[in-house]
């Protein structure tokens, strides 16, 4: 369901249209997600909005499912559908995938191993990391500008993800995070965005609460762009000079509308998909992340001390200070490109002391 899986499949999907040119492309995806983003991409033919949980409790009489043709050329799985739990939501997913095997039919069906074309079948021809560019309706730019106040310097705000509270700073950290840029930039103006009101289903980010939003819009001169909907974000995030946030799968859109990403880095997962556009990664000086391959049972942690160990508490940030001074200072010049983020990200990579082996990039066989 997270925005940073609908990115992968975008990316997957225009590897694929990039490289053959009479292929017709057709995407299922959850319905519990952001799916309109699919269907405002050239190269997709249609989508498929899969109800899990319909699929769950009708099988293949599912409304979703019957809408689904019953013969291919190809069908490509995600790798992960191999994998997934007889628990929970991976159980209704993986009855979804039981399913396609059972009654579509294809020359080829399975899944790769990777996100790369290895595995595929010869005459399927894969462009790994091919560049995504969203189109934005024409609607939420109108809604947007007249949101936009003239200013000279414009940095769009996600406060944190879906994930758990404990994974991204305390409301505190980020006023002292924004004020300090202020000091330094007093010509930026912040829009602060995010998505507490969740419907279908869908993520929404729900770290704080609305006293803490309160809180933060009193002791900060700052936008508030709380639940616009989510083209008008994108397109808010298109018109701003950088992206600021933790680690979560939305900011991957701000890559897609060609925004620099500045990224907070810190959690169980690290950054992977850049989409050809400048980035910085103020990554935490800790041998443990990303947490997903680390020794400590990270999401067992209570909040205080998943933000101590990830360098989220306020101590880390004060530390990891100068670092997003100067990761503003790289993306607000023309001169860093995408090619000078990697190199700048490798650096930062060999001096920070993480868990480098753990890393990896959407699409590359190598891992930094």
């Amino acid at each position: 369901m997270p925005v940073g899986h609908i990115v992968e499949a975008l990316k997957y999907t225009k590897g694929f249209a990039d490289s053959n040119k009479s292929l017709d492309i057709y995407l299922a995806l959850n319905s519990s997600t952001t799916t309109e983003l699919a269907k405002s991409c050239s190269w997709i033919k249609k989508v498929y909005s899969v109800d899990v949980e319909d699929i769950w409790k009708k099988g293949k009489k599912a409304n979703s499912f019957k809408k689904i043709p019953k013969k291919w050329d190809y069908i490509v799985s995600d790798k992960r559908s191999k994998n997934l739990s007889n628990s929970g939501y991976e159980r209704k997913m993986r009855k979804y995938y039981g399913l396609t095997n059972q009654y579509l039919s294809a020359s080829w069906i399975d899944h790769t191993k990777s996100w790369f074309n290895k595995d595929l079948p010869r005459e399927l021809n894969y462009k790994p990391n091919s560049k995504i560019e969203l189109k934005v309706p024409k609607k939420a730019e109108n809604y947007i500008k007249k949101l936009l106040r003239k200013d000279k310097f414009r940095i769009a705000v996600l406060l944190a993800g879906s994930a758990n509270a404990g994974e991204y700073p305390s409301i505190e950290s980020w006023i002292y995070i924004l004020k300090e840029i202020k000091k330094k930039y007093p010509e930026v103006s912040f829009y602060i965005t995010g998505y507490n009101k969740p419907q279908n289903g869908r993520t929404s980010t729900n770290a704080y609460s609305k006293e803490d939003i309160d809180k933060l819009f009193r002791e900060v001169e700052a936008i508030n762009c709380y639940n616009i909907g989510l083209w008008n974000q994108i397109v808010l995030i298109k018109e701003s000079d950088i992206f600021l946030s933790p680690h979560t799968g939305f900011a991957f859109l701000a890559m897609c509308v060609g925004t620099p990403w500045l990224t907070l880095s810190g959690g169980n997962w690290p950054e992977y998909i850049f989409n050809d556009v400048a980035f910085y990664s103020v990554l935490p000086k800790t041998k443990e992340y990303p947490f997903y391959a680390s020794k400590i049972k990270f999401n067992e942690l209570s909040i205080d001390e998943k933000r101590r160990v990830s360098k989220m508490d306020s101590n880390g940030i004060k530390e990891r200070m100068k670092d997003i001074i100067n990761g503003i200072k790289l993306l607000t010049d023309k001169s860093f490109t995408y090619k000078k983020s990697i190199k700048q990200h490798l650096h930062n990579i060999n001096k920070s002391g993480i868990n480098k082996k753990a890393l990896f990039v959407f699409d590359s066989q190598n891992s930094f």
